[in-house]
């Protein structure tokens, strides 16, 4: 789990930097293009350095973790660019680098991890991962969030769809 921590948080503040000093040279009057601010933008230069042989050991980690964290960095992009196009809405900041001692997340969709009774198993992952349950899930979950928070408690939230009954 703190290996994929880790390297969620990597990649994240990777593609942030390369977000940012693409903005630097624009500012500066170099036509360098437009910059990656969306997810698309940041999941096509994933692809891009993996193939550097430096980065190979992005490989052993789960794609649909990275994945999901550069759409959580697209989604930070596009907040700050609305805040900036609103008058009078609440300003957003740039994103900022996720630091290593704060609280840890990344998220799976349904195909990154497996769940059979109290055992949970993420992508890439060779033995499952015993849960303590705080309650039963009223149906499939199609998402989950992996936490890890700086007093070194792990937590695994899922997403499920929930219809009420009528009383």
């Amino acid at each position: 789990l703190d290996r994929h921590f880790s390297a969620t948080r990597a990649i994240y503040n990777i593609m942030l930097h390369k977000a940012k000093e693409h903005y630097k040279l624009l500012k500066r009057g170099f036509n360098v293009g437009r910059p990656p601010t969306t997810a698309f933008d940041f999941h096509y230069e994933l692809t891009k350095l993996k193939q550097l042989p430096e980065y190979s050991w992005l490989y052993e980690l789960s794609n649909v973790a990275l994945q999901s964290k550069l759409a959580c960095l697209g989604n930070a992009f596009g907040n700050y660019f609305a805040s900036l196009k609103k008058p009078g809405t609440r300003k957003v900041g740039m994103p900022r680098y996720k630091k290593h001692w704060s609280k840890q997340s990344y998220s799976l969709t349904s195909v990154g991890f497996t769940l059979k009774g109290h055992s949970f198993k993420p992508a890439k992952f060779d033995t499952p991962i015993k849960v303590r349950w705080s309650r039963e899930l009223p149906s499939a979950p199609s998402q989950c969030t992996l936490t890890r928070h700086p007093s070194g408690h792990y937590y695994v939230s899922f997403l499920c769809k929930y219809i009420p009954e009528e009383l």
